[in-house]
């Protein structure tokens, strides 16, 4: 009987962590130690779900099932998901549980220790003494992060704010910075646009600028490769075409240019590229993961999110599961993610061609789990024989302002963004 309430305790904190995994599991690892279950299964499932969140940010079922890999912790974790409907209400949360489940440890640990001495004719000073701070452990506080703590990180960042200091990393493009403050840590950001409209060549520009900037980019490639990628972000940066790269057309004098160019951004320890063609979400998380362990980075840039390889039957639900991923892959390294995405050919068929938010590809939990969603927009009204043409970066969605719009020049040779003040053709 006592072994079962044990049980049921545990699975009661384990179920109320995996439930409200996004909001609680980077402080639950911190204070749930592998010690406070006394039963077997239930340490595997905790180590599984620390596990899986190490590597991929995110909690689901399928996810620590694969992790675990034991019949017994299995068959035990659907109890876990069966608890949370039985005994969890909005009052118990995970650190309530985990309080009680701890005092429940030290209680059992008292009893025990209580029956020991009882059997003794005395009692030592220094059972005495042990016995004393056993009590004081159980009555210690929890050491929770208080709504003053909160309340202070809010009004520096509001001073910095007022000192029109910049709370994120600078983008490039100051207008773009007014609408959205940089790239701030802890926040998912959509590029969005129909193919072939620059979402690549604009993710590179970011990326030029915060190398130029002495800032820390990590670039992931799931669609083009890591070597096609590195030629275009030459060519954008030396502005010499990147077919004449490509095909060796080029002056000694430029090689020398193209040389200097490659050493500045790609001899740079601050820079990184993953070569993820092809990878699932679960994967890149790992690599980023992995990498971060060696050096930490500003912003992760993931291009992108239609290319990953989805195994599920759902791609909309597994594409939610993505972006959420990243999300909290974002909160957990304490770095900006920049997710690159397409539209879909609605976008097409709307007055001017303009994107709308519900022109997201394949799901609705992009703009749900965004902070930031931004498109790039080419106005359809002019020659495509030009190589300067109009466009601009539309920022759609906002939680931290109003939606606004940067209108921008884009020069197909060098694959370039440049800010304008020429009014937008409506």
């Amino acid at each position: 009987m006592i072994i079962n309430e044990r049980d049921r305790a545990e699975k009661e904190l384990l179920s109320a962590i995996f439930y409200a995994y996004d909001a609680v599991m980077a402080t639950a690892t911190h204070k749930v130690e592998s010690t406070d279950f006394a039963v077997s299964v239930n340490r595997i499932i905790w180590n599984a779900m620390k596990v899986a969140w190490d590597n991929t940010g995110v909690l689901t079922e399928g996810i620590i099932i694969d992790t675990v890999r034991d019949s017994d912790a299995v068959a035990d974790f659907t109890d876990v998901l069966t608890v949370h409907i039985q005994a969890i209400t909005p009052e118990h949360t995970w650190d309530v549980l985990l309080k009680r489940l701890r005092e429940r440890s030290k209680a059992d640990e008292l009893k025990v220790f209580a029956a020991d001495i009882s059997k003794k004719e005395k009692v030592s000073s220094t059972e005495i003494k042990r016995f004393n701070r056993m009590i004081e452990d159980a009555n210690r506080p929890e050491n929770l992060k208080t709504t003053k703590t909160v309340a202070n990180e809010f009004f520096e960042m509001a001073c910095d704010k007022f000192s029109g200091k910049m709370t994120g990393v600078p983008t490039g493009f100051d207008k773009l910075d007014t609408l959205i403050g940089g790239f701030s840590p802890q926040n998912l950001y959509i590029l969005a646009a129909r193919p072939k409209c620059g979402k690549t060549a604009m993710k590179q520009q970011f990326v030029r600028s915060l190398i130029k900037t002495n800032h820390a980019p990590l670039m992931v490639c799931c669609e083009m490769a890591a070597k096609m990628e590195a030629m275009r972000m030459v060519a954008a940066d030396t502005g010499i075409n990147a077919t004449r790269i490509q095909t060796g057309n080029f002056s000694e004098a430029e090689l020398g240019i193209i040389s200097d160019s490659t050493y500045r951004m790609f001899g740079n320890p601050s820079f990184s590229i993953l070569d993820l063609v092809g990878a699932s979400y679960i994967e890149i998380c790992a690599a980023v993961n992995e990498r971060f362990r060696e050096q930490h980075y500003d912003v992760v840039f993931i291009d992108q999110l239609q290319a990953m390889r989805f195994k599920g039957q759902s791609l909309v639900r597994e594409i939610g599961l993505a972006t959420k991923t990243f999300r909290n892959l974002g909160n957990k390294l304490n770095c900006a993610v920049v997710l690159l995405c397409q539209l879909s050919r609605a976008s097409d068929r709307n007055e001017g061609g303009m994107p709308q938010l519900s022109n997201l590809r394949d799901s609705g939990d992009i703009e749900q789990d965004a902070d930031v969603v931004m498109f790039i927009h080419h106005d359809r009204e002019q020659d495509d024989t030009e190589e300067d043409k109009d466009c601009s970066l539309i920022v759609a969605a906002s939680r931290y302002g109003a939606p606004g719009r940067v209108s921008m020049v884009f020069n197909g040779p060098t694959t370039t963004f440049s800010e304008t003040q020429k009014p937008w053709r409506d």
